[in-house]
């Protein structure tokens, strides 16, 4: 369980000290020399190791995070930057629709008695998408808004004492939206959970009887600290109510090693286990030109060059974007940042940026306006040598670029992203220069961890028809989409691990959203006009699972990370299309199609829970510590089993015969606090439920 840290401090160490510090990431001294420059501090959430081992997070300011480097008991503090943003054919062809509505089934599953998390932003609150069409109730039960400051009656959750937690239907509705500027958020929480009855329920989620939590992001400055606290909050609530939970991250950025030994990654590793599953979107990327890997076979290969090039064009008022350079163990190099004229094919300015100490300062002469500054350190978790190269150019002259070259010391492989949102890779035809490839572009946040279920897309609809206009996509009906990012991951791991529909899905979007980028497809004739439109991305096709294992969790809740990976590969579908995958899958579809239905049935056969012929939720309840059930008339003997979430069987009963009519009790008042599995055993099936006792 993560540590929180509460910072109290009275003054800021100065830069000269905090330079002396090695327990600084190259993105946090970059962060640092930046914060000197600013009349007002904003906090910023980052990750801190202590010298004991424990991780956790740290929301201060820059001048507090210094000090906080200069205790004896802290190892390594890092600053992560913001993610990116990342229903009708798509449910029938993952064979969802075969689950929610019982097909080959005792009984329907429906993500009933299951938290579903959403870690987003763009949420509109009001949707009928959230809310049971039986009674109206809202079924969005708790949302913790990070970036709202202040919101009558509300107060910050306690455990991390920013943003404002929302914990009624009141108070959700009231709030209406967390965003004014997209819709994301909306459209991804519907498809793993919405519940509208319109259009026959046309565009209900995979999992429409899921409780729903939201975290909103705060889109301006949330770091991938903010979303590990975010996962830690809604898995908190899941527990405190005693229920398995599965949260969603349509969210990815390219700040990272890419091989799983990032804090997010480790973090997230560490939070999940029985019960508690994160699925991820594996990238938009495929496409992008932001990657380079590169092996060394010797000191005498000649130099690795590329451009840096900026996406956006730089100005005084929009510039940033930053490089990283990961190079394995041993692989020793120097590296280069020069103003190149690519008109003369040659260097003009040439500046050593490593071998160095703490941070530099680039400036290219005449050739570009502004800085750029590098920063380098040996990874404590991974080894590997680990330079960000952040760009503060305002202009690069014309018939000039910025060139990296990086010359080997030794044999050695190293790779090289680009963020791919304000900077990316080229080699601008030019002999002697590197392009990027198409391969290896899965995003870190829902891509790159060992133990999230990272999703791909690929194309069930490649036309649409919005309230004003009608297109045709270039897509492939049922072919991997042109954006879904591959694998595999930087230390060779396949991913994505399946993939689902992402390509052009209708569901639910906010009715608060004034970007002016909706694409409407539908409008309800409702009190507030709520609308349905379309997005595409792998952001589309994460949530779709998300909700397919909510369904899972609410038969087996007790499924584990490597359970679900397990069952993943054994039951995804493969055909012409995918062609024929090794058991390892590839890094195109990982393992295949999602399969629902499939999914299920092994998720109940291998865990020994068999498919009920009756539905006996309908049969089994517990209520202020007292467990009653009451079965068929036709069953012959039942068995009951009360068991720790370790596995320690706390209780065993068996009734026969059956009495019909008759409702069976047993008293759990002697457990003492914790969660437990209650299984019901009869000769046509199981039932297994989790409780949480309290006090």
């Amino acid at each position: 369980m993560r540590t929180l840290y509460t910072i109290l401090m009275l003054a800021a160490t100065a830069w000269t000290s905090v330079m002396a510090q090695a327990q600084l990431s190259p993105q946090t001294l970059l962060m640092l020399r930046q914060g000197q420059t600013r009349a007002a501090e904003r906090p910023q959430t980052v990750y801190l190791t202590r010298t004991d081992g424990t991780m956790g997070t740290l929301r201060a300011t820059p001048s507090e995070i210094a000090q906080m480097a200069a205790e004896g008991n802290v190892s390594y503090i890092h600053l992560t930057s913001q993610p990116q943003f990342m229903l009708d054919k798509a449910k029938a062809e993952t064979g969802a629709i075969r689950v929610t509505q019982g097909e080959g089934l005792a009984q329907p599953y429906t993500g009933k008695g299951v938290v579903v998390g959403i870690v987003d932003a763009g949420f509109d609150y009001t949707h009928p998408a959230f809310r049971n069409h039986a009674d109206g109730k809202l079924r969005i039960a708790r949302v913790w808004e990070q970036g709202t400051a202040a919101f009558p009656g509300c107060q910050p959750p306690e455990a991390y004492g920013y943003g404002i937690q929302l914990t009624t239907p009141e108070d959700i509705l009231r709030a209406q939206a967390d965003s004014d500027i997209n819709s994301h958020g909306t459209h991804v929480a519907a498809m793993a959970a919405g519940s509208d009855t319109f259009m026959d329920g046309l565009w209900q989620g995979t999992a429409p009887e899921a409780d729903i939590v939201l975290v909103a992001l705060d889109q301006s400055q949330c770091t991938q600290a903010d979303i590990t606290n975010a996962v830690e909050y809604i898995f908190a609530y899941a527990t405190e109510q005693g229920k398995p939970c599965v949260v969603n991250l349509s969210l990815g950025n390219h700040d990272g090693p890419h091989d799983g030994t990032s804090y997010f990654d480790r973090m997230a590793d560490q939070m999940q286990g029985p019960g508690r599953l994160i699925v991820g979107a594996s990238g938009n990327h495929r496409k992008d030109k932001f990657h380079i890997c590169h092996t060394f076979a010797s000191s005498q290969d000649a130099p690795l060059r590329t451009f840096i090039h900026h996406k956006i064009t730089p100005s005084r008022d929009q510039f940033g974007g930053t490089v990283q350079l990961w190079a394995n163990p041993g692989c020793e190099l120097s590296v280069e940042l020069s103003a190149y004229s690519t008109f003369s094919k040659a260097d003009k300015v040439v500046v050593p940026v490593y071998p160095a100490q703490g941070v530099q300062t680039v400036q290219l002469g005449s050739y570009a306006t502004g800085t750029m500054e590098v920063a380098s350190e040996i990874n404590p978790d991974n080894g590997k040598l680990h330079i960000v190269i952040r760009s503060s150019l305002t202009s690069v002259r014309n018939n000039y670029a910025v060139a990296l070259t990086l010359r080997p010391q030794s044999a050695g492989t190293v790779d090289i992203w680009a963020d791919n949102t304000w900077l990316d890779l080229q080699d601008k035809g030019i002999e002697g220069f590197t392009a990027p490839s198409d391969a290896s572009t899965i995003a870190e946040i829902g891509g790159t961890g060992k133990r999230i279920l990272t999703v791909g897309a690929y194309v069930t609809r490649n036309d649409y028809q919005t309230l004003t206009a009608t297109g045709t996509l270039n897509e492939t009906l049922g072919a991997l989409a042109s954006f879904s990012s591959v694998g595999p991951t930087a230390d060779g791991r396949i991913k994505p691990d399946v993939t689902a529909p992402g390509c052009y899905i209708i569901s639910a979007i906010s009715s608060y959203d004034a970007s002016g980028t909706k694409q409407v497809a539908y409008t309800l004739s409702d009190d507030q006009p709520h609308e349905y439109g379309y997005m595409q991305g792998t952001s589309m096709s994460a949530p779709l699972v998300t909700g397919i294992v909510a369904t899972w969790l609410e038969a087996c809740p007790t499924l584990s990370p490597e359970m679900l990976h397990d069952i993943v590969a054994s039951t995804a579908r493969t055909d012409d299309l995918t062609g024929s995958l090794a058991p390892s899958g590839n890094g195109l579809w990982g393992h295949g199609r999602i399969d629902a239905h499939a999914g299920l049935l092994q998720c109940l056969a291998a865990t020994g829970i068999s498919a009920p012929t009756h539905n006996l939720r309908s049969y089994i309840t517990v209520s202020q510590g007292i467990l009653s059930f009451a079965l068929p008339h036709d069953t012959p003997e039942a068995t009951l089993t009360v068991a720790s979430l370790t596995g320690s069987t706390c209780h065993t009963s068996l009734f026969a015969p059956i009495q019909a009519d008759r409702t069976y009790t047993h008293s759990l008042a002697s457990l003492p606090k914790g969660i437990y599995l209650i299984t019901l055993t009869t000769p046509t099936g199981t039932y297994t439920t989790k409780w949480a006792k309290r006090a």
